[in-house]
């Protein structure tokens, strides 16, 4: 074992920034609740697909209650940035780019996977577009930290982030909220749940629109303000318990966002400021269900996952960011996709607990780019790749055995076996009469791939409210094939090894939590996207698998309550990350081989914290709650050149400097009056108060600078019945 973790640190915060005030209820399999404790509250997961107190997981894990993401108005994966230690989330269009503990991957094509998963109700989104609007009666989020190779699968180097939503119930309820904001924000969320048969069918419905005007201006008249929002989302599920030994759960969701599309902005133009003569839009549509039973039978489950799902991508932006320029570009994408996932759980009482099943996904995508060359969209360059179909079969098991009622060994394993083909893809200059020289490339040759991950661990419960726990685990991202084969067919798997050692801890009465992790990374063949361009001068993604890099860090999490109505969470995370090995990494800019080892990996900042406190002062029958936050990060940079200057004689002909962020603090506050037993609230936000601005994404070309939200401010109320 190679140079295993250097000590662990002490750490202090937010695993729980999350619970109701009288306890969070959570189903059980057999249907009970499993109820929350005095002092700092429980949160009960499913992080290792059973129901488990978190505190009692053995691996690094935040959860964040449906009730706080609301008070914190996060409605999208990209409110979560920040929230656990080392986790970073920025946006590229309309999916996101997760990093957590440095592990992370942009410009995800229909070839190249993401290296954070990412599930909503345990269904597998496999593009990143599918990760964003879910955000609206929820019941919780969970951000696993750190490979999840044996129970989640490939594209889980980074780690996994479940969002659960809310299930139905046996009894008539219902909810709504409404804010509205600076930018002319409106929001709009209900829920209604409906008991159909007593303890036997339950209906729930929920809905949410959310608009505001652009945060980025454009400079040019006529045109729009970019970076606005207009989505709407809808989701059903039935509930359906005909016996006392089986469970049914039927869920549809359907999502729709359109909006003028996102701002970025050229190197030269100022941040929310662009120049633009490209009137663009975004045309995005998501929908899909699932079909979960679940049958008890006397010492294990049988739960069957099934489920479909569609994302449609349709986008037009400025390609060169310049009122004079006559480049713009335009993405279009329909995928659609299967998953099957069949587990057996154990839930007898012994020393013995285990978990086997297998899992099944198929992915189809079709889709290509255009690259206008003038403002009326009729010439330029068509780029089609049809009929891309991505496979993945796997099976998996992992065993817990408990020894003299304190320490519990884990072992798991899960192989999986990958391949992805194409048929032809057709690269066509046109015109306004239409095409012209077509130029039909080779269809790659398929790719096959098979690996096996696994997870060791062992956990000692020191007493009932403290454990150590220690981890070595594998995980992998997926290889694939490149579009243009004729330059490299192509790229294989990448692996991550991992050692943690970690802690979890109730002191004084209950009322403090402290959890420390430090970890150690070995990470190979990792993949390299570059923009590599032909013969003709066509840029294209190419990727290929690099060297070896090393992460490693310390985590601490912790809140402390030491009366009821005070609660105080904060966080704070360290990593250092290098390349050991990248001798050859593709310059986009000077269209040159370079050697970045050394270097950082892109959006891995050393340090990242965040501290919250909230006070509930009684008020009349109900209370008035003020509640403030600040988190905050070290630098980052967004590329694996870091800050690399190109210099051509005596001149720098251009520089990395932009692709880099330098650290920034940034402070939330709310105020809330709540009515006795939550009937309604009314309440003031803000966010990004001090308007810091925020680079949050950055790649090559016009047009890939995002930016996060300005300063945001407004009103809010809801109630319940």
């Amino acid at each position: 074992m190679r140079n295993v973790l250097s000590a662990a640190t002490a750490l202090v915060t937010i695993a729980i920034l999350t619970m109701p005030a009288h306890g969070q209820e959570v189903p059980s399999k057999n249907g009970n609740t499993l109820e929350a404790s005095d002092g700092v509250e429980d949160i009960v997961v499913t992080a290792e697909r059973r129901s488990t107190n978190v505190q009692d997981v053995p691996i690094a894990i935040t959860a964040i209650g449906g009730d706080e993401l609301k008070r914190a108005n996060i409605i999208g994966t990209r409110g979560l940035s920040g929230i656990a230690p080392n986790v970073n989330i920025g946006q590229d269009g309309r999916g996101i780019v997760a990093s957590i503990r440095g592990i992370s991957s942009a410009n995800v094509t229909a070839s190249r996977d993401p290296s954070v998963a990412f599930h909503v109700d345990g269904v597998y989104m496999s593009r990143p577009t599918g990760a964003t609007g879910t955000f609206y009666d929820l019941d919780r989020v969970e951000i696993l930290r750190g490979p999840q190779g044996t129970l989640y699968g490939r594209n889980s180097t980074g780690g996994t982030i479940n969002v659960i939503t809310a299930r139905p119930r046996y009894r008539f309820e219902g909810s709504a909220d409404t804010s509205y904001g600076n930018y002319d924000a409106i929001q709009l969320q209900g829920m209604l749940n409906i008991p159909i048969v007593d303890d036997k069918i339950a209906f729930r419905i929920a809905a949410i629109h959310s608009k505001h005007d652009g945060y980025a201006r454009s400079t040019v008249p006529g045109t729009p303000s970019l970076d606005d929002q207009n989505d709407q989302a809808v989701r059903a599920t039935l509930l359906v318990e005909p016996s006392d030994n089986l469970q049914i759960i039927l869920g549809g969701d359907y999502q729709k966002q359109g909006d003028a599309g996102l701002a970025g902005g050229g190197l030269n133009d100022p941040p929310r400021r662009v120049t633009l003569n490209t009137v663009g839009f975004l045309r995005n549509e998501l929908y899909g269900g699932r079909a979960e039973v679940t049958w008890s039978l006397p010492t294990f489950d049988v739960v069957s996952l099934s489920a479909l799902r569609h994302d449609s991508q349709n986008w037009l932006r400025d390609g060169d960011g310049t009122v004079t320029g006559t480049r713009s570009n335009r993405l279009f994408h329909e995928i659609d996709q299967f998953s099957q996932e069949v587990r057996f759980v154990s839930t007898n009482s012994g020393p013995l607990k285990w978990i086997v099943g297998g899992f099944y996904l198929r992915e189809s995508n079709d889709g290509g780019a255009i690259a206008y060359t003038n403002l009326a969209l009729t010439t330029g360059t068509e780029q089609t790749r049809p009929g891309r179909i991505n496979r993945s079969r796997s099976i998996f098991g992992q065993f817990d055995y408990t020894l003299f009622d304190r320490l519990t060994l884990t072992a798991g394993g899960r192989q999986t076996w990958d391949d992805k083909r194409a048929p032809n893809g057709i690269d066509a200059n046109f015109n306004a009469t239409g095409y012209i020289t077509p130029n039909t490339y080779v269809v790659p040759a398929p790719f096959e791939g098979k690996k096996f991950t696994y997870r060791l661990g062992s956990k000692y419960d020191i007493d009932a409210r403290n454990n150590v726990y220690f981890n070595i685990s594998r995980g992998y991202k997926a290889g694939g094939f490149n579009s243009r084969p004729e330059i490299r067919p192509t790229y294989l798997p990448e692996t991550l090894t991992a050692y943690e050692i970690g802690t979890k801890n109730r002191f004084a009465d209950n009322t403090i939590q402290l959890n420390l992790s430090g970890f150690y990374y070995d990470y190979t063949d990792f993949q390299v996207n570059a923009a590599v361009f032909d013969a003709n001068n066509v840029p294209f993604s190419l990727i290929s698998n690099a060297g070896a890099a090393t992460v490693k860090g310390v985590e601490l999490e912790g809140v402390f309550q030491p009366i009821p109505a005070l609660r105080i969470d904060g966080s704070v995370g360290y990593l250092s990350t290098r390349f050991t090995s990248l001798r050859e990494a593709y310059d986009s800019i000077s269209r040159t081989l370079v050697d970045v080892t050394g270097n950082r990996l892109p959006r891995a900042p050393e340090f990242t914290w965040r501290l919250t406190a909230r006070y509930d002062a009684p008020l009349g029958s109900g209370k008035l709650s003020p509640n403030v936050s600040i988190q905050g990060q070290s630098s980052q940079f967004f590329t694996e050149f870091n800050d690399r200057v190109i210099v051509a004689g005596a001149t720098t002909v251009t520089t990395y400097v932009p692709f880099r962020e330098g650290g920034w603090a940034m402070a939330n506050a709310n105020l809330r009056y709540e009515a006795a037993g939550a009937r309604w609230y009314v309440e003031a936000f803000g966010q990004n108060l001090f308007d810091k601005t925020v680079l949050v994404n950055a790649g090559l070309g016009a047009g890939n600078l995002t930016y996060a939200p300005p300063r945001i401010y407004g009103v809010r109320a809801g109630a319940k019945f």
